[in-house]
């Protein structure tokens, strides 16, 4: 039993001297904050945009201003893209910390009789394949880098040893597929909780129609398992609690 314990003790202090030399042979190229502001032709600040840095794979999205912050260096190619616009590129420079973009709209010629509707599968799709390394990325387990199952010690895959141990860079794209499934979410609510299905049930209009509808979001979890009918009684009881100022919203 104690042979068995320092030989393990054996394994991981080398595993440890090969990790540490790995790390410290990575170039260091300081990386900054770059800031920015993403807008289309009429200057009206796009919310939703995706910014992605095609080095590292990390990315984000900008908020309700249209503004983003994301991480690069000089050199890196951003790409930015949204649904319906023509996507760009912008190559870093290190003299720049802040940047305006102008998004121009994809225009695409429709048959006059069949009109497109907002599709959330479709366009879910169309997100996954776009960013189908971001949606299904892991990093690498740790019997993917040394190999355990044949007791080798010095059986160490180069790579994914690299690769496990860019703790910023997995830190970021596991951020950034959190934001892209929050993305998603956001879609699924926006087509199932729609101003034309609630004005239909209440007399709600304007500001006092906003306000319900931000008030008294539904999660996505329930609008998955409710019927349209389900959702019709859900408005109505909310419009009883909008009335009377209370609120109940499930998730």
């Amino acid at each position: 039993m104690n042979h068995s314990n320092q030989f393990l003790s054996f394994r991981m202090r080398h595993l440890l001297v090969i990790i540490l030399l790995c790390c410290s042979a990575l170039p260091a190229i300081a990386q900054h904050p770059l800031k920015g502001k993403i807008m289309d032709e009429d200057s009206l600040p796009m919310p939703g945009v995706t910014i992605l840095n095609k080095r590292t794979n990390s990315g984000t999205i900008t908020d309700a201003n249209g503004l983003f912050t994301i991480t690069a260096r000089p050199g890196d190619t951003l790409l930015i893209k949204m649904l319906g616009y023509l996507p760009l590129l912008y190559l870093y420079d290190r003299h720049q910390d802040w940047i305006i973009r102008y998004m121009k709209r994809n225009i695409i010629e429709l048959n006059a009789i069949n009109i497109i509707h907002y599709n959330f599968q479709r366009d879910s799709l169309r997100l996954r394949q776009e960013y189908a390394r971001e949606f299904t990325y892991r990093p690498p387990h740790w019997d993917e880098v040394w190999d355990v199952k044949h007791l080798r010690p010095f059986a160490v895959n180069i790579n994914n040893l690299f690769k496990a141990t860019q703790f910023k860079t997995i830190h970021k794209k596991k951020h950034f597929r959190r934001v892209l499934l929050a993305k998603e979410e956001e879609n699924y609510i926006n087509q199932h909780f729609t101003i034309d299905m609630v004005s239909h049930v209440v007399p709600l209009s304007g500001d006092s129609l906003t306000l319900f509808m931000q008030r008294y979001r539904p999660g996505k979890a329930f609008l998955e398992g409710a019927s349209t009918y389900d959702i019709y009684v859900y408005i109505k009881q909310r419009y009883q609690e909008f009335i009377h100022g209370t609120a109940t919203i499930p998730k």
